[in-house]
């Protein structure tokens, strides 16, 4: 029963962060965002539990391992966005954190080039970092939204298509980017670009700021949208959750991906593991179908990049 308690004490602090919500002050948002990984310290818990023949606390373990696994199951609106849809455009996305600009550059060229990405967008973009994209993109991806020119590192998007600003960056750091994606056949969408400040100690406040900014953005939004970038959050974070509310899906949950595949950040320790998705793609499931989503690595970034195959509903006739 000692071991047992001893482990429970890391799980109960995962738990009992994401349970409060993992938007307070540090650490309570850094101990959320690896909440998932708690269940399987419950179960060793509870195995631990009735090798004791401690009944009674064998059942309330199992009611919370019961509560931790409701959370890492799928949204109700994720397979409103599974499976093929007859007649719709298919469009291929990436997103990558730059690390401000240290990530292998060339690496992203040839990865766009190999994989038929038909949008890409960039977080940490520095001045030098958008010109020598630009440049290897220029044939496959020639159209760019560029980023907020006051702000040193911000989020840049690539399109094989016609894509237009829809006003003002977003977000406490200016990082949050919005326009209209024109795909020919398929409905317009409108496009987030995202890179929400981290909930680093100080920054609690404005973190919540650039969530709720998402959300407000999303929920004021009418049409399809896709949202992707770096969010900083997942969705063991309140905040996070209410950009979900919104009627998004990602795009994750809908290949059935579970919570320790798919994840993107910490990607540069070494031989530690990578441990927590941060990087998200989201969609408005109704109009925006997925086919599959998976992470890339791409060096010398902190991060590991997402790829998803979306479908665009057909424009009306």
């Amino acid at each position: 029963m000692l071991l047992a308690a001893l482990v429970s004490l890391p799980c109960a602090a995962l738990s009992g962060s994401r349970l409060v919500g993992g938007s307070y002050k540090t650490p309570i948002p850094q101990l959320a965002a690896f909440a998932p990984w708690a269940t399987f310290g419950w179960i060793v818990v509870l195995l631990l539990v009735l090798s004791a023949r401690a009944w009674w606390v064998a059942v309330l373990v199992l009611a919370l391992l019961v509560v931790q696994v409701t959370w890492i199951l799928p949204t109700r609106g994720a397979r409103a966005a599974a499976g093929a849809r007859p007649g719709s455009v298919a469009v291929r996305v990436l997103t990558i954190n730059t690390y401000e600009g240290a990530a292998d550059l060339t690496a992203i060229i040839r990865l766009v080039a190999e994989d038929d990405v038909d949008l890409l967008a960039v977080q940490e973009a520095l001045p030098e970092t958008v010109a020598r994209l630009s440049a290897g993109l220029r044939t496959t991806l020639p159209n760019l939204l560029p980023s907020d020119p006051n702000y040193p590192a911000g989020t840049v998007i690539w399109s094989r298509w016609p894509i237009s600003s829809l006003g003002p960056s977003l977000g406490v750091g200016h990082e949050i980017s919005r326009s209209l994606l024109r795909v020919p056949g398929a409905v317009p969408v409108t496009v987030t670009g995202v890179h929400t400040v981290s909930p680093g100690k100080g920054r609690i406040r404005a973190w919540n700021r650039d969530q709720q900014s998402l959300a407000q953005a999303s929920a004021q939004t009418t049409g399809p949208q896709l949202m992707l970038g770096d969010f900083n959050a997942s969705r063991d974070h309140q905040p996070f959750r209410r950009v979900l509310d919104t009627g998004l899906v990602d795009a994750a949950e809908t290949v059935r991906t579970p919570p320790w595949r798919g994840v993107t950040w910490p990607a540069n320790k070494g031989r530690l593991p990578v441990l927590v998705r941060l990087d998200h793609v989201l969609v408005t499931p109704e109009s925006i179908g997925v086919r599959r989503q998976y992470a890339v690595t791409i060096s010398g970034t902190d991060h590991r990049g997402i790829r998803a195959d979306l479908e665009f509903s057909p424009a009306p006739h």
